[in-house]
């Protein structure tokens, strides 16, 4: 049980990737197949069992019949009827390496075009720029599971300059505001030499710090301030 799906009022026992047949796609378009690995347990079932299951619960009679699947198979033999570019494809056709649709050739030239980025006005009360990145491990769902990984996870943080960090009177372990116009969140100080001054810098991929209360515009790099 997620914190996610503790709020819900219905949660259904999806089985996981390792314990689900079927085919999927990546990110190039090519489709491969897979089977489960293990058996699911208790009354875990696959995502298409589930929603075929809903679905026919959400139509009358007549239109039940098309949600009448007993496989990845015949969901995959559906798809390739109403996409063109899939006929003829099946399981059997896919092979250890997967199928890759053939790609048209390109009839646009594209181009790349220069953008200068204005820099934002120095303001008083936000004298940082925030800038952010990922850490290579989080404690989502899955890895906040594993006391393996959850370890090598940071508390989130804010890393500042040890200029920056003498300016405003703040020391490497402080208990910190990072501030920005439209928000607030509560971080741990870090004092690095890798961030430059006037730059705060702080990983987005740590679900205790949402970042995103901070920005008004997703395009534009808020200033803040760090306070104790």
């Amino acid at each position: 049980m997620t914190d996610t799906a503790s709020m819900a009022e219905v949660v259904l026992p999806a089985a996981s990737l390792a314990e689900t047949g079927g085919s999927f796609m990546n990110v190039t378009g090519r489709i491969q197949a897979m089977d489960g690995a293990v058996r699911s347990p208790g009354e875990a079932r696959p995502d298409w069992w589930i929603i075929t299951q809903i679905a026919a619960r959400m139509v009358d009679g007549k239109r039940r019949r098309a949600w009448d699947f007993s496989g990845p198979a015949e969901i995959l033999a559906e798809i390739t009827k109403v996409l063109p570019g899939y006929r003829g494809l099946d399981m059997a056709s896919m092979g250890e390496a997967g199928w890759q649709r053939p790609r048209p050739e390109a009839t646009v030239r594209r181009s790349l075009t220069h953008v200068e980025q204005v820099p934002s006005r120095p303001d008083p009360d936000y004298p940082l720029i925030l800038v952010t990145g990922r850490a290579l491990y989080d404690r989502g769902t899955l890895l906040g599971r594993a006391d393996c990984i959850r370890d090598l996870v940071s508390e989130a943080y804010v890393a500042i300059h040890p200029a920056d960090a003498e300016r405003f009177g703040l020391v490497d372990g402080d208990d910190a505001s990072l501030v920005s116009a439209v928000g607030r969140l509560g971080l741990t100080v870090k004092v690095s030499t890798e961030v430059v001054p006037g730059v705060a810098y702080a990983p987005a991929n740590l679900c205790e710090a949402p970042l995103g209360v901070l920005f008004a515009n997703r395009s534009k790099l808020p200033r803040v301030r760090i306070s104790k």
